[in-house]
């Protein structure tokens, strides 16, 4: 933000805690894989290129699209949105970045894992819950198309019944910039 020349605004203060939401499965996700892909074989920098080229990938491509959504951001008229947008999409990158690169690398310098690390693997009640999904996805398909159906349609109803009794600017003052941006904002959408 400060090589932009950026200043935290309301909305530029949220974007710490999104990194975070954003950065920390993608750490948990990459040192699975890692103990999943060790525990295999035994072999740590073998477990290692397989965890890069596998997590690597999905992860590439789930932060692409957070990045993407928030990209979108970029084509409004608010400059405060656009300021957002921007610093949001190019951090959620540099967080998969470096995760990708400080994740792998310190496991380089660290030792094995131990079996007591890698007890996480042999949960048999997170393995009974996912064969369950797994069970019920393949035998009961007509249930999952009602049930998507039901919810479906509930939702619609709900999303018409929602009414707005608050905004994310009520306690600005009427003159701060913030609140003039977001209220011209609002002003063009509603045309």
């Amino acid at each position: 933000m400060a090589i932009l020349g950026y200043k935290i605004t309301l909305l530029t203060g949220m974007i710490p805690p999104l990194l975070i939401v954003i950065g920390v499965p993608n750490c948990i996700f990459l040192v699975n894989k890692y103990h999943n892909e060790y525990k295999g074989h035994g072999n740590k920098v073998k477990a290692l290129q397989r965890t890069i080229m596998k997590i690597g990938n999905a992860t590439f491509l789930t932060n692409l699209t957070t990045a993407s959504g928030f990209a979108t951001f970029l084509v409004t008229s608010s400059s405060i949105l656009r300021e957002f947008g921007l610093i949001a999409s190019v951090n959620i990158m540099a967080v998969f970045m470096t995760s990708l690169i400080i994740i792998p690398t310190a496991f380089t310098f660290l030792e094995p894992p131990a079996d007591k690390d890698m007890r996480h693997l042999d949960n048999n009640f997170i393995g009974k819950i996912i064969d369950k999904f797994v069970y019920v996805t393949q035998n009961h398909r007509q249930g999952i198309y009602i049930a998507f159906i039901v919810i479906l349609l509930l939702s619609i109803v709900g999303i018409t019944r929602i009414k707005s009794t608050g905004y994310m600017v009520d306690d600005l003052p009427k003159d701060d910039p913030i609140y003039l941006t977001l209220s011209s904002s609002k002003r063009i959408l509603m045309d």
